[in-house]
């Protein structure tokens, strides 16, 4: 376990709303599924703890391309489908973390009729900051403060 003040680098919230994938692989089975955009194709998605301890997604006990993550979550089809995981790595763990996440979206985007699109990190002024810790209180204020730097697809 990580101490509280290590970095936390995560791929959050991969939320999959296209078309069909063309061509997709044996192991886009889980994206084929979510991109078929029908309940009936999501059914058998679940997710699995591996042998190392880790979770993987998976479709009727096939692993997919999101696969040895700390922690995930998936949300019902009811208002969009969403996966939801999270990889943490200390600060000396930096490099390692970019190269399994540049791997990542590489498989994924093998999986997906279009490329992502890299998004810029949100900044919070000052100002903001202060406004999450009257309203929020002082875990929000550390979450959002914590994640200056992060990359986020």
């Amino acid at each position: 376990m990580l101490p509280s003040n290590a970095p936390i680098i995560g791929l959050a919230g991969i939320s999959l709303a296209l078309s069909n994938p063309a061509n997709a692989q044996e192991n886009c089975v889980v994206i084929g599924s979510i991109l078929s955009g029908t309940d009936q194709d999501l059914s058998g998605l679940g997710i699995e703890i591996n042998g190392s301890g880790r979770v993987d997604v998976t479709k009727l006990g096939a692993t997919g391309v999101v696969r040895g993550a700390d922690t995930c979550s998936l949300s019902a089809p009811v208002d969009g489908f969403e996966i939801d995981c999270d990889w943490r790595f200390s600060a000396s763990e930096a490099d390692a973390a970019q190269q399994q996440f540049d791997a990542l979206r590489g498989d994924l985007e093998a999986c997906l009729p279009v490329a992502f699109e890299e998004q810029k990190p949100r900044r919070y002024t000052a100002e903001e900051i202060d406004e999450f810790r009257t309203k929020y209180g002082t875990s929000l204020v550390e979450n959002v403060t914590q994640s200056k730097g992060k990359q986020r697809y």
